[in-house]
């Protein structure tokens, strides 16, 4: 087994409080207090690399930056969300290596469904979750919202136990988008990818997005995996403090992996 699996697994959250691991992407592991834990498009293998750089039209050897921590088959999940089908959210190496440990739900948009499927998924753990759907799987109640990046990426609200996070790995920015967003109000949480790579986000869109949906704590993701979509999350942090400057909202920068960020209501 692995120790930081392990200790995941281990961890005491209370009622009312919710614990949240980064592992560099938009990989995210969380855990509420009855012990569920959800994956948001876990990333633990070099199938980017492997797959992507041997590609004539690819330029860059899409390396990790950063060592694997959990090796797909030592993963516990109750849970896995992927947001859409691109690579880096959607790791066609690690689905099956945690499939293999946990049998966890999967949760997604159509065109995570079809992958599923491809990889032999068992359709009894899928749960198909497009832009407008809203479930509640395993006590968590997750809204999805197009997130325009591919024509089914999604973002969604997690609420559970009566704090909310909106997630939103990668998207791209319209005015629409930021209406959509803010329409979801009140939110506790906000983990958003603004690293303006491939069209994403930049981070004052973000911290536009910020501004209007005010939540307590606004969190970036989608750094720190690989060079190709990386941008330092200080830019970000940066971004909300000039923006959003009198309403004082917070902001925090996650460590990688060892020490989880402990939530209370």
């Amino acid at each position: 087994m692995n120790k930081l699996n392990d200790a995941i697994v281990n961890l005491k959250v209370e009622k009312n409080q919710i614990a949240f691991y980064f592992f560099g992407g938009s990989t995210i592991a969380i855990k509420n207090h009855e012990g569920t834990i959800l994956y948001v498009d876990p990333c633990f293998s070099n199938s980017a690399n492997e797959i992507l750089s041997p590609l004539d039209y690819i330029k860059t050897d899409w390396k990790r930056l950063i060592e694997i921590p959990i090796e797909p088959e030592d993963v516990t999940a109750d849970l896995v969300v992927c947001t859409h089908d691109h690579l880096d959210h959607y790791d066609v190496y690690t689905i099956p290596g945690i499939d293999k440990q946990s049998k966890p739900i999967f949760i997604g948009p159509s065109s995570c469904h079809y992958k599923l499927r491809e990889q032999k998924i068992d359709e009894k753990r899928i749960v198909v979750l497009n832009p407008g759907n809203k479930k509640v799987v395993k006590g968590y109640e997750i809204e999805a919202f197009a997130a325009d990046h591919t024509p089914d990426c999604i973002g969604f609200v997690l609420t559970y136990d009566g704090i909310r996070s909106c997630i939103i790995p990668e998207a791209k920015y319209s005015d629409t988008l930021k209406d959509r967003i803010i329409s979801l109000k009140p939110v506790d949480l906000l983990f958003i990818g603004a690293n303006e790579k491939y069209g994403a986000i930049t981070p004052e869109e973000g911290a536009g997005i910020v501004c209007g949906l005010e939540p307590n704590i606004a969190i970036p993701v989608h750094y720190g995996l690989y060079a190709e979509t990386h941008l330092d999350p200080q830019t970000f942090v940066d971004a909300v403090k000039e923006t959003c400057g009198e309403k004082n909202i917070k902001t925090k920068i996650l460590n990688f992996k060892e020490t989880p960020f402990i939530y209370k209501k």
